[in-house]
């Protein structure tokens, strides 16, 4: 069966238009350095009392959902000495903050600095910086349902990733 000239190059500007939107997860920016934004599986989940342990495991590293502490959440820049525990991190992300997990062993204290900057400038009230090990990215940024990951920071990637996910006037998901 022949197929028409004219059909070829709608099949062709469909698949340029639907490889474009692949490029983008939900409300972000890939570029180089970060991957594009994903949904983990939301998962139910309850406060937990005290340093309980969640009773299933998250369905992402870092968790984007799920079984979270209780209280006030520790939002802006949490010391590296006491980095967000994966439970205190889904409470600040079910607040409306962005989060920005970082492992120190693969991001420089130059980027940390920056990340510290822009949480206590640009984006207070809306982004929290903390220490995390065990990503498999140096960088994740983090919000309610969305993971999007990075070799290096990105400051255009981590704009959109917060002005797309951060709601610091959000209530509890």
């Amino acid at each position: 069966m022949r197929v028409p000239a004219r059909s070829l190059a709608a099949i062709g500007a469909l698949g340029v238009l639907l490889g474009a939107c692949a490029d983008e997860g939900p409300g972000s920016v890939a570029s180089d350095a970060c991957a594009p934004a994903v949904e983990p599986p939301l998962q139910d989940g309850s406060h937990l009392l005290g340093d309980a342990e969640p009773p299933v495991a998250y369905s992402s590293t870092p968790p984007t959902s799920g079984w979270h502490a209780s209280g006030n959440p520790r939002t802006g820049v949490i010391p590296a000495e006491d980095p967000l525990t994966d439970p205190e991190l889904v409470l600040t992300i079910e607040v409306g903050q962005a989060v920005v997990a970082y492992d120190p062993a693969r991001v420089d204290t130059g980027t940390v600095a920056e990340l510290e900057e822009l949480a206590t400038g640009t984006y207070d009230q809306q982004l929290t910086v903390t220490p995390y090990e065990g990503a498999e990215a140096p960088l994740s940024l983090v919000a309610w349902g969305v993971l999007q990951s990075c070799d290096e920071l990105d400051p255009d990637v981590l704009d959109a990733f917060v002005t797309a996910h951060a709601d610091p006037h959000a209530d509890a998901h």
